[in-house]
């Protein structure tokens, strides 16, 4: 006969054990990149691989996200707010509520280094402060669907190293379609 311990209830013919108080792990955190706002909120595109990501971000959005503690920084409420008087509203209304990480000597240090060492082009320098902030900020996931800056894995080795050597642990910079992968893991 099995010994059952005080934390285990009996429900109709199953046995469910209670985890111990204090026992679930801390939720991760993700720093949302703009794009991830921008897909969320657009009208569903034409494009069949554009309106693919949008119903993913969505999926993500509705089915994930309470899973995680969700960061943005002041550069992506700047790019957020931008643009069309309407859309720039739809975006900011969706990251109301979600802590803005600010800039700081560390990061600013990062992303010179970043670009200063040619790892991403001076045209890429919001791609270069949401690594370089995230990573400041200790941040475990940098969102988005930026695939020329940011969720390259070429770069995303160079970023690594350059934010190792630097005394910082870069985040792991994934799409919500991988993210919402790795969950289901």
């Amino acid at each position: 006969m099995y010994s059952w311990n005080a934390r285990t209830q009996h429900h109709g013919n199953y046995y469910v054990a209670e985890e111990p108080a204090g026992y679930g792990r801390a939720r991760q955190t993700v720093y949302l990149d703009t794009s991830i706002p921008s897909y969320l909120t657009a009208r569903l595109s034409r494009d069949f691989a554009t309106a693919r990501r949008q119903r993913i971000t969505r999926v993500w959005w509705e089915r994930y996200r309470s899973n995680y503690e969700l960061r943005v920084s002041d550069s992506v409420l700047t790019e957020a707010g931008a643009g069309d008087f309407v859309a720039a509203q739809e975006r900011l209304k969706a990251l109301d509520g979600v802590s803005a990480l600010a800039a700081n000597e560390l990061s600013d240090d990062l992303v010179t280094r970043l670009i200063g060492d040619g790892l991403l082009p001076l045209k890429a320098l919001a791609d270069a402060e949401h690594i370089a902030i995230a990573a400041a900020n200790s941040v475990d996931i940098l969102l988005t669907w930026n695939y020329k800056h940011l969720a390259n894995r070429t770069i995303h080795r160079a970023v690594v190293q350059m934010c190792e050597a630097h005394g910082f642990r870069c985040p792991e910079i994934c799409t919500p379609e991988k993210l919402m992968r790795n969950y289901a893991l």
